[in-house]
């Protein structure tokens, strides 16, 4: 298998929607054991960051936004 961007870049949605599905999972964990405020906080923060991130890279592929405006992130 050769490793391209034809090959490859099929697979980043799919791999979009699994950190999107562990993130919202380990959020809602967080909460129901009552971890603490901190917890809390650093999972909202990169499911947050995560969820900007997927946004400005979908905006970014429209042509709407620039295309480094997502690598922040």
């Amino acid at each position: 298998m050769e490793l391209s961007a034809k090959v490859l870049w099929p697979l980043f949605p799919l791999l979009l929607l699994i950190v999107v599905i562990c993130l919202t999972w380990a959020m809602v964990r967080v909460v129901r054991r009552a971890s603490g405020s901190t917890a809390i906080w650093l999972q909202a923060g990169a499911l947050g960051c995560y969820v900007l991130a997927a946004a400005s890279a979908i905006a970014s592929e429209q042509g709407a936004v620039s295309a480094h405006l997502h690598r922040p992130f």
